[in-house]
């Protein structure tokens, strides 16, 4: 049975805007679990504790068949049962962006899911270093998650693992897993659709709105150092927008009184009910450097939406005042169903 389903959790880099060259190889092997050998999947490792890994051929985006990992935890509840399945290994190069994708869906409650990326980094001997790119709780229908990432400099191959813990019973679904190569699009033309939300129409937890003649609406967003806000953390959210699934550009127009210090702000994009993690790092946003004090700068980073509701971050230091003016957002293309499903879009297909 087919479903169409929402985002589950994304965020995004920015680097300098490169010519749109989609990858034409996912390198997930029996990236749709349609091979199985005898009761596992082909090209997939599975390591069960009171689990199993299931064929499923009811619940599925594409092509014939999904994999489910169906936890049956015994006695009173308190001992929970989990299982993890990873992919085959795979070249990567160090500094290249890459574009992690999938379909999921959770049966149960009580329980705890998540995606994840190992990456081999050689060093004095091997080395793993590991990004969560998700994490949910509960039940969830079918959904993509997916994050556009970068390797470690150093990183030579990796594989993607996925987990689901619990002390009930409950199942987690997967299907049409990518992993590959990943280019910037390019910035939309003058044409394209875009939406623009004022700082004061965003969440916040702290910051105050004063009068700025240096804005488009004549008010900004302050934030100051000794502020009762969160230092280290989420200051501006939200607006939880909807969005034709596409490519974008977000545009954040900033200014901090003091541009010497090192990683005042942290940026990102994130969007459903699962949410990123580590979102303060500079691994899934662009932590910023301005230029001058007390002058506005743009800060644009490209990210990949689906569905659900989107937010644009702000994270901060609390080493120096900022203001925060607006946030643009401008699509360079859309999706259609069937690339969201197959993710065609991207593999050049």
């Amino acid at each position: 049975m087919k479903r169409t389903g929402y985002l589950l959790a994304m965020a995004a880099v920015v680097f300098f805007v490169g010519k749109v060259c989609y990858a034409e190889e996912n390198l997930i092997k029996n990236y749709s679990f349609e091979e199985w050998t005898a009761e596992n999947p082909t090209d997939w490792k599975v390591n069960l504790k009171e689990a199993k890994v299931v064929k499923s051929e009811t619940e599925q985006i594409e092509g014939k068949s999904s994999l489910c990992l169906k936890l049956s935890p015994s006695g009173d509840g308190k001992g929970k049962a989990s299982g993890t399945v990873v992919s085959s290994v795979f070249p990567v190069k160090g500094g290249q962006l890459y574009l992690f994708g999938f379909w999921a869906m959770t049966e149960g409650s009580d329980l705890a899911a998540s995606a994840s990326i190992d990456w081999e980094v050689p060093l004095t001997a091997e080395q793993r270093q590991n990004s969560l790119v998700c994490m949910g709780y509960g039940a969830v229908p079918w959904n993509i998650g997916h994050r556009i990432i970068m390797a470690p400099e150093k990183a030579v191959r990796a594989c993607v693992n996925f987990f689901i813990e619990s002390s009930k019973p409950s199942s987690l679904y997967l299907d049409s897993i990518l992993f590959c190569p990943y280019a910037l699009p390019p910035q939309p033309g003058p044409d394209c659709k875009n939406a623009a939300w004022l700082g004061f129409n965003m969440n916040r937890f702290g910051g105050e709105v004063v009068d700025d003649d240096k804005t488009s609406s004549g008010k900004t967003v302050e934030v100051k150092i000794g502020a009762k806000t969160h230092v280290s953390r989420c200051v501006i959210f939200g607006p939880y927008a909807d969005l034709p699934p596409g490519e974008y550009w977000a545009t954040w127009r900033l200014k901090a009184a003091d541009a010497s210090i090192e990683k005042p702000i942290t940026l990102d994009v994130t969007s459903g009910a699962w949410g990123s993690l580590d979102a303060g790092t500079d691994l899934q946003g662009i932590t910023l450097k301005f230029k001058e004090p007390n002058k506005y700068q743009e800060f644009s980073l490209p990210f990949v939406y689906c569905r659900s509701t989107v937010q644009f971050r702000i994270f901060w230091s609390g080493k120096t005042d900022f203001c925060f003016d607006n946030v643009t957002v401008k699509q360079v293309r859309e999706f259609t169903e069937e690339e969201m499903k197959s993710w065609k879009g991207f593999l050049g297909k």
